[in-house]
């Protein structure tokens, strides 16, 4: 059974687990506050203001320590400042155990709070346009392609996808690759499509007119889709 309202702890050493379920939290405070087994929240909703984000989210990582595990399962934040901090305080307790899985699953949560936080600065005109493009850009190269860098089976579907399915098909639709033979043209587009991404650039074939763009775009597609694995899967097998 949970509870509803303010939660402050001060000066406090708790011996043992803290767990806070299906509660409402309201701007809570923690000073000085040590748990030495696990924290745990699950099914609560954090409610804080931007005040407390300006007071308390510098001094939280100091002034409440954990030494189990951070647990947070089902929660939601009325502001990603909270939900940056929280989820950072997770990804640190799996991180000094070694179990990186865990950790990788918090700090994608981590990284997207952090967007979050960008997304609703109190900024206009300008400013605001290249905000945008940033965080357009940010999850088109770090979370669609790879969740930033936790994800590494998910490049290699997006690679098989886009370049044994998408470009063909667009290659096709445009008739823009001279060499291909009418009885078997998909097996040829699929063929160069394999050999543009890959960069080989056999000879065979060529593109001619918006084929050009298309080609180029995909050589550039998978090339950087080759890094984005290789880093990937270095990160999460060679730490």
């Amino acid at each position: 059974m949970g509870f509803r309202g303010n939660l402050i702890m001060e000066g406090t050493r708790v011996p043992g687990h803290v767990e806070i379920a299906y509660s409402r939290l309201r701007s809570p405070e923690f000073v000085h506050v040590n748990v030495l087994s696990n924290l745990v929240m699950r099914k609560t909703c954090l409610q804080t203001d931007r005040m407390w984000n300006m007071t308390v989210l510098p001094n939280l990582p100091v002034e409440l320590s954990v030494e189990g595990f951070v647990i947070i399962e089902d929660c939601s934040f009325s502001s990603p400042y909270a939900e940056e901090v929280f989820y950072r305080l997770a990804r640190t307790s799996w991180e000094r155990s070694g179990d990186f899985e865990r950790a990788d699953k918090y700090y994608y949560l981590e990284m997207v709070a952090r967007r979050n936080i960008r997304r609703t600065a109190r900024v206009r005109g300008f400013k605001r346009l290249l905000i945008n493009v940033e965080i357009g850009f940010e999850w088109l190269f770090a979370d669609l392609t790879c969740k930033y860098g936790t994800d590494w089976k998910r490049p290699i579907v997006i690679w098989l996808f886009t370049v044994n399915v998408l470009f063909p098909l667009l290659f096709s639709a445009t008739h823009s690759i001279v060499g291909v033979s009418s009885p078997g043209g998909i097996l040829d587009y699929e063929y160069f499509s394999i050999v543009t991404a890959t960069t080989l650039g056999y000879g065979d074939y060529h593109p001619v007119g918006v084929g050009r763009a298309i080609a180029s775009l995909e050589a550039l597609f998978g090339m950087f889709m080759w890094a984005v694995f290789l880093t990937v899967f270095a990160r999460k097998y060679m730490r």
